[in-house]
């Protein structure tokens, strides 16, 4: 004051002795409401033709005419809530997605300490109702998204910490849809001016929403790819390579409990009995169940909306683009998946997919399953990446102990069975797959019987069956599926202490190595036979002594000429091994025993 009467002492005027202190304005400036609401509302809307405005930090309140009433609350009309959803920190409210709340009937509100309306100056809120029907809408994240969200319900109430209703709302989200009851909008807290001083908003923005009743989610797969989307990320190959086999095939989420969406944490959650369900064909059906599926979003923040994963970069104030699934965990004792249509079927308390990197994570206090093609693995904890074709053999860990169960191309009816005590890895190497166990492992299997070792590598190749694309018995629903893989073992190295049980011979030995030799099923191979056969259609009758026994009589005891088996004891620290196929019968093809090499032979009699 005595800056501005020293001012002005040569004019002698004493209208100066006072400041005017200018009023705050209801109305917002049109210039930058216009800015900022074009996007959210269309051109003849009345939100666009200058409404009085309580703005805050989160949202805005629009109405267009208010009344004050004898019990101090507030009557506006018509009335519209926008809010904004959470963003990166320091991302300016323009620059977050908005969720805008019409309510043509207007609301009655109560703030703490009442309102001035001549000077724009509202309390806070502690309660109110949004009369007759409300309606939920939320705009593109960009043009083109197709991930808007629209809502229907009645009855709303709001106070300072939440929206809610009991009523029955219907709600979209892009092309999926869904309904349910008892609808909650979780209000973020309120934020301090910089000063420290007053709460500077009269409503909080949106922390989450929760309907207590899900009657039914329908969730859209994602749009076909075209050819020349060069630039698809990751996780929606990823998405697309489960919708394999039926691309317009969606999904269906049934629940007992609630159905929660927290907007910090980009989490969705079904609780109680939940059933997720997708309709290939006809007669092909996935389906999964759990107590709880918690389903995670990301934001794409990347050059041309390429995938940018939040730990990825350092800025905290770039704007965060539209969400996009990332990964799904489900919970339960245990939860299950059933997914034929890309041969999978998974068991665990904690079962975990991440579309971006295509990896499951199963954990389990006792023995989690998985099972994809021909292959079944038990184990507490496994972590598998499917290959980019799902049906092709991935990348797989496992904690011991375990057991590994895989029906071979080579005998399909006898599956062999691997167990281990401490770890299992599964990795690409050059043109097959490595299958690595150690400590305590054992194989039984329909070529080597019975094998003990501290350390086991296995090399497997898959082999396509072309014949599975036209065989008739094939279900016609699944013609769209690729043709079935199967796998074989092309060799081994067993190491540490290494003993072998088979029916033509024993071994122990420090180190075993062996490959496998295989013949078609010819008319050249048809009358083979070798005392050396590990299945019996190649069996050569025996007479006491064989071929590798160089002239040795052997013992024959009491055994007949005709009923005689010679049993082969092989010791020695380095144990080469050539194994022959033909077709689905096997026999050792060669051998070489190196360091302190022993050889014997049994005989007994053969069980007819």
């Amino acid at each position: 004051r005595d800056k501005l009467v020293t001012g002005v002492q040569t004019c002698a005027l004493p209208i100066c002795s006072e400041a005017i202190t200018e009023p705050r304005l209801v109305s917002a400036s049109r210039e930058r409401l216009h800015s900022e609401l074009a996007s959210l509302f269309p051109e003849d809307a009345w939100e666009r033709e200058r409404p009085k405005v309580v703005e805050t930090d989160q949202g805005v309140l629009l109405f267009k005419d208010y009344r004050p009433m004898n019990d101090g609350r507030i009557e506006l009309s018509p009335c519209t809530l926008v809010f904004f959803l959470p963003g990166a920190k320091g991302e300016p409210r323009t620059a977050r997605r908005a969720m805008i709340m019409l309510v043509p009937k207007g609301a009655v509100l109560q703030f703490d300490g009442g309102a001035d309306t001549t000077r724009g100056e509202f309390g806070r809120l502690v309660g109110g109702s949004l009369r007759g029907e409300v309606r939920i809408h939320a705009p593109e994240s960009r043009p083109g998204a197709n991930d808007q969200i629209d809502a229907s319900t009645d009855g709303v109430k709001i106070d300072e910490q939440r929206i809610w209703t009991p009523q029955r709302v219907d709600f979209r989200f892009g092309p999926s849809y869904g309904s349910g009851s008892e609808l909650t909008i979780g209000l973020a807290p309120r934020i301090r001016s910089k000063s420290g001083g007053n709460l500077t908003n009269a409503v909080g923005g949106i922390a989450s929403l929760r309907i207590e009743r899900l009657d039914r989610l329908h969730i859209e797969p994602p749009a076909p790819e075209q050819p020349s989307a060069n630039n698809v990320d990751l996780s929606t190959r990823a998405m697309r390579s489960l919708f394999r086999g039926g691309t317009n095939a969606p999904l269906e989420v049934f629940c007992d409990g609630p159905l929660e969406f927290q907007f910090e944490d980009s989490e969705i959650t079904f609780e109680d009995s939940v059933r997720v369900e997708r309709i290939v064909t006809n007669s092909l059906r996935d389906e999964l169940r759990c107590d709880r599926l918690s389903i995670f979003f990301r934001h794409r923040s990347g050059k041309n909306g390429a995938p940018a994963i939040a730990e990825e970069t350092s800025s905290t104030t770039a704007s965060r683009g539209p969400l996009e699934l990332e990964r799904i965990v489900a919970r339960g004792a245990p939860a299950t998946l059933q997914a034929p249509s890309v041969g999978a079927a998974a068991q665990a308390e904690r079962l975990e997919y991440n579309l971006r990197t295509r990896e499951f994570r199963l954990k389990d206090g006792r023995r989690a399953q998985l099972q994809h093609l021909q292959a079944q693995i038990e184990t507490p904890e496994l972590q598998y990446q499917l290959s980019e074709d799902p049906q092709r053999l991935g990348v797989a860990w496992a904690a011991g102990p375990g057991v590994f169960t895989a029906k071979l191309v080579d005998d399909p009816n006898r599956p062999a069975t691997i167990a281990w005590n401490r770890e299992l890895q599964l990795r690409p190497q050059e043109d097959s797959h490595l299958l690595s166990l150690l400590e305590g492992v054992r194989l039984e299997g329909p070529t080597l019987g019975e094998l003990h070792t501290d350390e086991l590598h296995v090399w497997l190749i898959e082999m396509f069956d072309p014949s599975t694309a036209t065989d008739p018995n094939r279900d016609p629903d699944r013609s769209e599926l690729p043709v079935d893989v199967q796998v074989q073992i092309d060799r081994l190295l067993a190491s540490g202490s290494v003993r072998i049980e088979s029916a033509p011979f024993s071994a122990k030995t420090n180190r075993l190595e062996a490959w496998i030799r295989r013949l078609d099923p010819s008319p050249a191979t048809a009358g083979f036979k070798t005392p050396w056969a590990l299945t019996p259609q190649l069996a050569a009758p025996q007479t006491g002594n064989t071929a590798l026994n160089r002239g040795s009589q052997g013992q024959r005891g009491n055994a007949s000429e005709e009923n005689a088996v010679t049993h082969h004891v092989l010791n020695g620290d380095l144990l080469r091994l050539q194994l022959l196929q033909i077709g689905t019968n096997w026999a050792l093809d060669d051998l070489m025993v190196e360091g302190h090499a022993y050889f014997a032979q049994k005989i007994g009699r053969a069980h007819v």
